[in-house]
C-alpha cells in the first residue's frame, strides 16, 4: 500500500485543506479531475488477491458497490487498463451454482442491537438463493478470515451493488469499445439481472430489500427503497445497452420494456404528494424523510424536467451551513444500527460528498448546469486535494480522507453532466 497519505490523520488533513481553500476557485473542471485521479491512484494497491482500488485507507478490502462506482470515474479519467482490471476482478466474484458456502460470511447487520453472535457462514441453500448477486466485499486483510474470504453485510446480497456493476460495465464499453470484454461477460450479466429481478417479491416490477441492504448502512431502511430503485432503472438501461452491442436484439428489447415498467412503478409508488421521493415504502407504510440520494432517481431521467425541478427544490431544504445532509430528519441514536450516530453524523444526517455529487447530475439533467457547477465547486472546495467520506453537518469536521468512491463518482459525475465544457 502506498504510505504516503494513510498516516495522514483527519486533524492534519482539515489542516491542509483550510491552508489551501483561496487555491480552489482558480482550479477548472481539468484539474479538479486531476485531482481526484491522484486520490484513486494513491488507494490502488497490489494485494493478495490482486491489484485493487480500496475505498480508503482503513477499508482493507475490495467492494462491489465501490469498484463500480470508482470504475465509472476510471473511465471518464481514461484509466481503462485499470478499470477493465477492476471489473473482470470482481465479476469474477460472481455468486453461482458452484460457490463455496466456506468462503462467505454473512454478517446479518440488519438489527440496531447488533453483535458478532449474529453473523453465520451460510448453507449451501441459502447462498444458492443469491446467485448472480455479489458479495458486498472480498477481504484483503482480517484478523479472523483468509485474503479472498466474501463477505455478505447483512443476509442477502446488496442489490444497488449488482445494478453498479451492470451500469459500470456498459459505461467501459462505451469508453473503450472493449467487445472481448462485453461479450465475456454477457452470460454474467444475464445472471446479475435474473437476481434483480427476483427481488422484486411482490411482481410490482420494484426491488424489495431487508435492512442494511444499500450503501446506507446503519439506517435500516428496507421495502422498497428509491435510491435502490433509482439504480435498478439505470442498470436495465445498462443491460439493453450491452445486448445491444453482443447482437442479442430480443433481450436488448426485453430489458427496456422492463424498464418502461420500472419507471411507470417508481413514479406510482414513490413518488408522494408532498413534490419529492419517498426514502422508502413498505406493507407498513411511507418513509417521509427526505433523502439526498433519491436525486438520482432525477438524474436516470425517472422523471420529466417539471416533476424533476421540483424534487431538487424539496432536497434543497438538506443544505445547511457545510453541506447537503444525507437525509433529514435524523434518527434517534437507538433507532439506527448496527452503529449509533447521533444527528449530524455519518448517515444519520451527515454529508457524504460522494451523495451530493449526483445531486450535481440531477441538476445538469434539468437545464440548469449553473447549480450543478456550484456543488461541484462546493464539494472541491470543502475537499482540497482529498476526498472525504463524510462531514459532520453540524460542526463541519471531515473524516476519513482519501476516499476513493467519492473521487470515481465526482469524475463520472463532472464528465456525465457535461460540466468540462
Amino acid at each position: 500500500m502506498h504510505d504516503t497519505w494513510a498516516g495522514t490523520d483527519d486533524a492534519t488533513w482539515r489542516r491542509m485543506t483550510e491552508r489551501a481553500l483561496h487555491d480552489i476557485e482558480e482550479l477548472d473542471p481539468q484539474q479538479i479531475l486531476n485531482r481526484l485521479q491522484a486520490v484513486v491512484d494513491r488507494q490502488t494497491v497490489d494485494t493478495e488477491i490482486g491489484r485493487i482500488v480500496m475505498p480508503g485507507p482503513t477499508y482493507l478490502g475490495i467492494w462491489a458497490r465501490d469498484t463500480g462506482i470508482v470504475t465509472l470515474g476510471l473511465n471518464r479519467l481514461g484509466d481503462l487498463d485499470l478499470a477493465r482490471e477492476l471489473l473482470h476482478r470482481y465479476w469474477s466474484y460472481q455468486i453461482g451454482p458452484d460457490s463455496d458456502p466456506t468462503s462467505f460470511v454473512f454478517r446479518n447487520k440488519g438489527y440496531s442491537d447488533w453483535t458478532e453472535a449474529y453473523a453465520f457462514h451460510p448453507s449451501h441453500e441459502q447462498l444458492q438463493a443469491e446467485i448472480g448477486a455479489f458479495p458486498t466485499t472480498v477481504y484483503i486483510q482480517t484478523p479472523n478470515f483468509p485474503p479472498g474470504t466474501c463477505e455478505i453485510y447483512a443476509s442477502r446480497a446488496d442489490p444497488d451493488s449488482v445494478g453498479w456493476l451492470i451500469i459500470a460495465l456498459h459505461d467501459y464499453y462505451v469508453r473503450s469499445g472493449d467487445l472481448d470484454l462485453l461479450r465475456e461477460l454477457a452470460p454474467a450479466v444475464v445472471r446479475a439481472v435474473s437476481y434483480l429481478e427476483r427481488r422484486d417479491e411482490d411482481g410490482d416490477h420494484l426491488l424489495e430489500q431487508g435492512p442494511n441492504e444499500d450503501w446506507a448502512d446503519i439506517l435500516l431502511r428496507r421495502g422498497k427503497v428509491s435510491y435502490t430503485q433509482a439504480i435498478w432503472f439505470r442498470c436495465l438501461e445498462a443491460a439493453a445497452g450491452i445486448f445491444d452491442a453482443v447482437r442479442e436484439p430480443g433481450r436488448a428489447a426485453r430489458y427496456r420494456w422492463q424498464r418502461e415498467a420500472v419507471h411507470r412503478a417508481i413514479n406510482r409508488v414513490l413518488f408522494t404528494p408532498h413534490g419529492f421521493y419517498a426514502n422508502y415504502v413498505t406493507d407498513q407504510g411511507v418513509s417521509l424523510r427526505r433523502s439526498l440520494d433519491t436525486a438520482l432517481l432525477v438524474a436516470f431521467g425517472a422523471c420529466d424536467v417539471n416533476q424533476g425541478r421540483r424534487v431538487l427544490e424539496r432536497l434543497d431544504t438538506l443544505d445547511g451551513p457545510f453541506g447537503l445532509s444525507v437525509v433529514e430528519p435524523g434518527y434517534a441514536p437507538d433507532a439506527i444500527g448496527p452503529s449509533h450516530y447521533p444527528p449530524g453524523q455519518y448517515q444519520n444526517e451527515g454529508i457524504w460528498p460522494w451523495i451530493s455529487s449526483y445531486l450535481a447530475l440531477a441538476w445538469a439533467r434539468v437545464g440548469e448546469d449553473g447549480r450543478a457547477q456550484e456543488i461541484i465547486h462546493a464539494l472541491s472546495r470543502a475537499q482540497q486535494d482529498t476526498t472525504y467520506e463524510w462531514i459532520d453537518s453540524l460542526t463541519g469536521e471531515c473524516y476519513h480522507p482519501e476516499f476513493a468512491t467519492g473521487a470515481g463518482a465526482m469524475a463520472w459525475v463532472i464528465t456525465e453532466s457535461g460540466l468540462t465544457g
